[in-house]
C-alpha cells in the first residue's frame, strides 16, 4: 500500500509493546493470546467534524504486505473509543516493522493514512505445518469458470499428527492487481477434524476469491489447536492463487430502469445506464433495434463499439428521446447476449408539492473493480417556479448510500442547487452494499416532503449468493 504524502491520523498503538520488559518490542513468545494486537484510533478528516461511521473501511499494516482490515459495523461500533486490530502472531515473523492504518471513508474520500509507529517483534517461531493445499488448482492459478462452477475455492489442511477434535482455522485474504489490499477478501473459517480424517477442509466462498479480480492474488494459511497439547499446534506455511478472468465467454448487464422520458416544461430528459461484465479487454458491439428514436450516449448513434476494461467492466448510457420501451442487443467477441428491454417512465409529482421528479433503480451496488466508472442511480427533480422560488432541494438517503461527489459529512444529508432559470436539478445516488434505500426530497418551505424507494443490484452474478458454510463446504442458501 502506497501512503499519502501527507498523514493526517494519529499512529497506532500497540500495546504489547514492551510486554519483556523493553518498550517498543514484542517478544511472541510471551503472549499469553493468540494474537498481536494493534489499536487504531478514531479518525475525523472532514470539515464537517463527523468520525467514525458505519461502513468506514480500516486497514492496519506491519510494514506494507502484513495486514489486517475491518469495516465500522454500526453506530455502537462508531463510537468506540479505539479500534483494536488483531494478526494472528503467527503472521508476523521476527523484524523491524513500520506499523501503520489507513481509512477509506464509506463516501469514497481520498484513503487517509496515520503516521508509523516502530516496533520489532522477537520470539516468533517458524511455521510449524506445511501450506495447505487447493486440490482444484493445482497449477496456482484459479480460471473464473473454475471458481463460479465451485461456488470457491476448495482449501485443505493435511499435516502430521492430524487427530479427532484438532481445531483448524484457515484464513484467506488477498491483493489486486496491483497489489494493493482488498478487505472483501478476508475469509476466515473453523472446522473440526473428525473420526478418521485424514485432512481438514472447507471452501472459500467465491465473492471472496473473485473480488480481487484479473491478476488478483489470494494467500492463504492454516492454524492448528491440536486436541493433544503434546502435539503441539502452531500456523502452515502459506499458499498463494492467482485470479484469472480470461475464460470467460459470456457477457453479463446489469441495466438501471425507470429514467424520466422528460422533464415537463423543460428539454431536459433521463439516462439509463447499462453496466457490462466479461472477459478483460473483450471486445463489445450494442446496438438498439432500428425505428426507435433512443440513442446510445456514448455515440449518439443507434450502435456503439467499445472493449471491456481489464477489470472486464464498462458501461454505457441511453437517452430515450420519447421512447418508452427500447431495446438493446449486446454481444461480446460475437458472442450475443439476450435482447435487453430498457424501461422510461413519465415523471411524477405528489398532491401540492411543488417538485416534479424521476428517478433510476436497479443500478449495480458500487464496487472497487468498477475503478473510475462508479455504479448509481439517478434521481430528476423539477421545481415549479411558480410555486416556489427555492434554491437548492434538500436531499437526505439512508442505508449505505450516500451522494455521489458530497464530503463525508454532507454524504446522506445535503442540499443540491437548482438551476435559477427553470428549477431543474440531477443528482446520482451510490451504494456499496445491494439494499433498497429511502430518498426524501425537502424544500424546507412548508411544503409537502417527497419520499420514495430506489434499489441496488449484486453485480455481478456470483455476488448473490447467500451462503451457509457447513464443515467442508459452503452452498447458497438461494441462487
Amino acid at each position: 500500500m502506497k501512503k499519502n504524502e501527507f498523514d493526517v491520523l494519529q499512529k497506532p498503538e500497540l500495546p504489547q509493546a514492551d510486554n519483556g520488559g523493553t518498550p517498543g518490542v514484542i517478544d511472541i513468545s510471551l503472549l499469553t493470546t493468540e494474537f498481536v494486537v494493534a489499536y487504531a484510533w478514531p479518525w475525523d478528516t472532514t470539515d464537517g467534524g463527523i468520525g467514525p461511521r458505519p461502513y468506514d473501511t480500516y486497514i492496519m499494516y506491519f510494514n506494507d504486505d502484513i495486514w489486517t482490515s475491518n469495516i465500522v459495523a454500526d453506530l455502537d461500533e462508531a463510537h468506540w473509543p479505539v479500534y483494536p486490530v488483531l494478526f494472528h502472531k503467527g503472521e508476523i515473523p521476527d523484524g523491524v516493522y513500520n506499523v501503520y492504518y489507513t481509512v477509506q471513508d464509506y463516501a469514497q474520500n481520498p484513503i487517509a493514512s496515520s503516521s508509523s509507529t516502530k516496533v520489532t517483534i522477537i520470539g516468533a517461531s517458524a511455521p510449524a505445518y506445511p501450506s495447505p493445499t487447493f486440490p482444484d488448482f493445482t497449477d496456482g492459478r484459479a480460471p473464473f469458470t473454475g471458481v463460479t462452477k465451485r461456488r470457491g475455492v476448495r482449501i485443505e489442511a493435511t499435516y502430521p499428527h492430524i487427530s479427532p477434535g484438532d481445531s483448524v482455522e484457515f484464513n484467506w485474504h488477498g491483493t489486486d492487481f496491483d497489489g494493493d489490499p482488498v478487505p472483501a477478501s478476508q475469509f476466515r473459517f473453523e472446522v473440526q477434524v473428525g473420526s478418521g480424517d485424514q485432512k481438514a477442509a472447507c471452501v472459500i466462498p467465491e465473492h471472496a476469491v473473485l473480488c480481487l479480480g484479473p491478476g488478483g492474488k489470494g494467500t492463504a494459511y492454516y492454524h492448528v489447536t491440536p486436541s493433544d497439547p503434546d502435539n503441539g499446534g502452531g500456523d502452515s506455511l502459506p499458499a498463494s492463487l492467482r485470479i484469472s478472468f480470461s475464460d470467460i465467454v459470456k457477457l453479463e448487464l446489469n441495466v438501471s430502469q425507470g429514467a424520466p422520458v422528460t422533464l415537463p416544461g423543460t428539454v431536459l430528459q433521463g439516462m439509463n445506464r447499462v453496466r457490462l461484465f466479461g472477459a478483460p479487454g473483450m471486445s463489445v458491439y450494442a446496438s438498439l433495434i432500428s425505428g426507435t428514436p433512443a440513442r446510445i450516449v456514448e455515440s449518439g448513434n443507434l450502435d456503439y463499439s467499445f472493449n471491456l476494461d481489464q477489470q472486464g467492466m464498462g458501461s454505457l448510457g441511453v437517452w430515450p428521446n420519447g421512447d418508452y420501451n427500447p431495446t438493446l442487443t449486446v454481444s461480446g467477441d460475437h458472442v450475443p447476449s439476450p435482447p435487453q428491454a430498457l424501461v422510461f417512465r413519465d415523471a411524477q409529482s405528489e398532491l401540492n408539492s411543488p417538485i416534479t421528479y424521476g428517478y433510476t433503480s436497479g443500478a449495480a451496488a458500487d464496487d472497487p473493480m468498477f475503478g473510475l466508472d462508479p455504479s448509481y442511480c439517478t434521481v430528476y427533480v423539477k421545481v415549479d417556479r411558480s410555486l416556489s422560488q427555492a434554491e437548492c432541494v434538500y436531499v437526505t438517503v439512508d442505508g449505505a448510500a450516500f451522494l455521489r461527489g458530497n464530503s463525508k459529512a454532507q454524504a446522506q444529508k445535503a442540499p443540491v442547487p437548482l438551476n435559477d432559470f427553470n428549477g431543474t436539478a440531477s443528482f446520482d445516488i451510490i451504494d456499496t452494499r445491494s439494499e433498497t434505500v429511502n430518498v426524501t426530497l425537502s424544500l424546507k418551505q412548508g411544503t409537502p416532503d417527497v419520499t420514495f424507494t430506489l434499489t441496488f443490484e449484486p453485480f455481478p452474478s456470483w455476488k448473490k449468493h447467500d451462503w451457509i458454510i457447513t464443515d467442508d463446504k459452503p452452498s447458497p442458501a438461494s441462487s
